[in-house]
């Protein structure tokens, strides 16, 4: 929201153009400001605009994930491919950036506003944890990140529930129309799912 590349956050070139932080339009006229969901500005490769190579991590502080018994890396997304093959992926470090694992692709556009969620459960119980957001393209398009959050998640279960499912026949494998189902407990019974919700509220810290 500094308008600059965050403090202790940085910026390695592979070729060409870099991450960098935008706070309005794209000079090029493509889009208004920030798509990702996020407001404010935000961290983009234009490889529209300020390319046509573009090549960079945008890399994190080191994070203590040392007393979280499980991890999630969320963070706000606009991503425009249009065809042109390019590679948007996050990586996670747990040793210091020595090795990465990737742990979230691109499978093509996703355009925001957009929240991309990523289980990186496997760098909990670990210090010095790393993450970053790696970008190759050639005479392609975008990718716009905001609000990156890394934290512990807790999922609890609110009122109500829903099951989902078939009744069939035994005899001849076939449905079962107008079935009703019981739930033993307490005897309720009912022909049709009921409305419910459940939650699991993303990173904590």
């Amino acid at each position: 929201d500094g308008g600059v590349i965050p403090p202790g956050w940085s910026v390695q070139n592979i070729f060409g153009s870099d991450w960098t932080v935008y706070t309005g339009a794209d000079p090029c006229g493509q889009f208004p400001g920030n798509q990702t969901g996020g407001s404010g500005p935000y961290a983009i490769v234009n490889n529209f605009c300020d390319g046509p190579f573009s090549g960079s991590f945008l890399v994190t502080p080191p994070m203590d994930l040392s007393a979280s018994a499980n991890a999630v890396m969320q963070w706000a997304n606009d991503f425009v491919d249009l065809g042109s093959g390019t590679l948007a992926v996050v990586d996670v470090s747990i040793d210091g950036g020595e090795n990465w694992t990737t742990v979230w692709q691109a499978p093509g556009d996703l355009p925001g506003p957009s929240t991309q969620v990523v289980d990186i459960s496997f760098a909990a119980g670990h210090a010095g944890v790393l993450a970053r957001f790696h970008y190759e393209g050639v005479f392609a398009y975008w990718w716009q990140v905001d609000d990156v959050k890394v934290g512990a998640f807790a999922c609890s279960t609110l009122s109500g529930g829903l099951v989902v499912g078939t009744v069939s026949n035994a005899n001849t494998g076939g449905g079962v129309n107008g079935a009703t189902v019981t739930n033993l407990p307490d005897d309720g019974s009912t022909t049709r799912a009921p409305t419910s919700t459940s939650g699991c509220p993303m990173p904590m810290g």
